[in-house]
């Protein structure tokens, strides 16, 4: 039998497991067309078998589960013998992948497990979530006309954002004493905005959150707010105008606001679930204990040097004996400790760890972890994890996670050879241009006042790339010393705008969405053909996936040749899917 020309990308679309419900083989043929099954496959016995090697078999049943479990897009019709062929190939292919994978140990390398781990508690999570509060969620049409009469009102507003409210005040102060707010925004703001002089506009109710509608939307022309709290400080607003507005198409905007109030009471609904579960599990966060450990990553982070908020090792605070077992978290007979606290954080990526010496971003994080698996023993006391297309689904993931490892593993020495490289190179030489872009050095930093400090030192002769790897935020460019070495003009419109402000060796202060960056532009780049060395890395890898596939396919052909392949065709033949 030939082997089918064969990519992971469709080995991996095979479910490579049939559910329980499939085993019932004596199920009716009214039942099986229903499920997609040609009746035309009615007269087969099920239990034939289509294929048979040492180690496994496949038989009608599996053949029919296999295609009818398929995603939609990808169940073509099974009529011609060759589109049969091709079909069990694949089976095959992937069976003999996972055998393989399951005999290494693959299947349970922690990637894979960690993958089934997250996916299982995704789907119990919102399975749950579907059955408690879906139901509850609906939106009145009265609702609805409030929202939609309030979106007929068009604002246009200055904003500053400053760290305390006494500085919130004092803008307030120098505004009523003649001082433009928008001269005030560009020299203390901390919003994005500053650059505009706070102006904001034109909004209309909802394109903000509700806290922040609810306070712009209740000034009047000409008021300027109370300062108020927000995240980063707190914030003075003043409005600048106020207009009707029509809309042209009345309907989509209702539909529009029913999805945006839906999706607000399904976030309100969820989070009343959760706190009634609070209740019902008598949930409590030991506030000591998290102290306690805050505590512990200060002095470790002391130990270590490390300054900066985003850390790129792992820091492990220091436990005395059986301290790591003090609870953190409990409810009903179930204990969240120190040390199990300390491995979920081991599991994240560096970038999304908090500030783990803060007692605030501690008490979140703690809160978010046992709020999940809250929900998760919520769902395992109620037989969640006994559903069939759960159990079904984490097998996929399993199986196919598994596959791609072992691909991974089997292709890991391929390399594409010279002589392709330079041909592809010499055919495609025009199609390879260093693009118009920038190479410059960024830092990220906390606040205004640390960037204004660090401006002193860098005018004072600092050394940009020693004071970015200390204080840099930014976990992919601190290490390098804050270096860029290509930015594509177009890759970032925000930063484009920077840079077409600044002279090359220039170094200046924005404030962009990412937060208060230092830029220092060193080079903007023309565009210009390639040299075979800068295009070397972009086709390698563009050819390297067709090498890979190509060992993965000598390595099937060898394992089909050792195993004893054996095919019935005239089973195989008596069996249409699709059609």
């Amino acid at each position: 039998m030939r082997l089918a020309v064969i990519g992971l990308a469709i080995l991996l679309t095979f479910p490579l497991c049939a559910p329980a419900a499939a085993d019932d083989s004596q199920a009716d043929g009214s039942n099986r067309a229903a499920q997609g099954m040609d009746p035309s496959a009615q007269s087969v016995d099920l239990s034939a078998t289509v294929a048979a090697w040492d180690g496994g078999t496949i038989t009608v049943q599996d053949y029919v589960d296999w295609w009818r479990y398929l995603p939609e897009g990808d169940r073509t019709p099974l009529v011609t013998m060759e589109e049969k062929l091709e079909f069990l190939d694949n089976m095959i292919n992937a069976k003999l992948m996972l055998a393989a994978a399951e005999s290494l140990g693959i299947d349970k390398d922690p990637m894979v497990v960690e993958f089934s781990y997250q996916r299982r508690a995704g789907m119990l999570q919102e399975a749950l979530f579907t059955d408690a509060t879906d139901w509850r969620i609906d939106v009145s049409d009265a609702a609805v006309d409030e929202v939609v009469d309030r979106r007929r009102t068009q604002a246009n507003i200055t904003r500053i954002i400053v760290p305390t409210r006494e500085a919130a005040v004092a803008i307030i102060d120098s505004v009523r004493a003649g001082v433009p707010m928008e001269d005030l925004a560009r020299r203390h703001s901390t919003c994005p905005t500053y650059s505009e002089g706070g102006k904001m506009g034109p909004i209309r109710w909802g394109d903000l959150n509700d806290y922040w509608s609810h306070k712009v939307f209740s000034l009047e022309e000409g008021e300027i707010s109370r300062p108020f709290s927000v995240d980063g400080g707190y914030a003075v607003v003043r409005m600048e105008s106020k207009l009707d507005v029509s809309v042209e198409d009345p309907e989509a905007e209702r539909e529009t606001i029913r999805a945006m109030l839906e999706q607000q009471k399904a976030l309100e609904e969820r989070a009343a679930y959760v706190d009634s579960l609070r209740a019902a599990y008598s949930y409590v966060i030991h506030d000591n204990a998290v102290y306690d450990l805050c505590a512990k990553y200060a002095l470790a982070l002391l130990k270590q040097g490390e300054t900066r908020q985003v850390i790129d090792t792992d820091v492990i605070p220091d436990f005395a004996p059986g301290e790591e077992n003090t609870p953190m978290v409990s409810f009903s007979g179930w204990t969240f400790t120190s040390g199990d606290c300390v491995n979920e954080i081991l599991r994240m990526p560096y970038q999304a760890r908090p500030a783990l010496d803060q007692p605030n971003a501690m008490f979140t994080l703690v809160a978010r972890i046992t709020r999940d698996s809250l929900l998760m023993a919520e769902a395992v006391k109620l037989g969640y994890d006994e559903r069939p297309e759960i159990s079904m689904e984490l097998e996929k993931v399993r199986r196919r996670k598994s596959t791609l490892l072992l691909f991974n593993y089997l292709t890991r020495d391929a390399v594409v050879p010279e002589d392709s490289l330079r041909a592809f190179y010499e055919t495609y030489k025009d199609n390879f241009v260093q693009r118009e872009g920038y190479r410059y050095y960024k830092m990220l930093l906390e606040s205004r006042s640390t960037a204004d400090s660090i401006m002193v030192l860098l005018d004072g002769g600092g050394d940009f790339a020693a004071i970015a790897r200390e204080i840099s935020l930014d976990p992919f460019t601190a290490p390098r010393g804050g270096l860029v070495t290509f930015q594509a003009v177009g890759a970032d419109t925000e930063f484009d705008g920077f840079f077409s402000a600044m002279d090359a060796g220039e170094t200046r202060y924005f404030v962009s969405l990412e937060g208060h960056v230092i830029l220092r532009l060193m080079e903007k780049l023309e565009p210009k053909p390639s040299t075979f060395e800068e295009a070397r890395s972009t086709i390698e890898n563009r050819l390297r996936p067709d090498y890979r596939n190509r060992m993965l396919k000598e390595w099937l052909e060898t394992q089909r040749s050792r195993r004893n392949m054996k095919v019935n065709e005239e089973i195989l033949g008596a069996i249409s899917l699709g059609a």
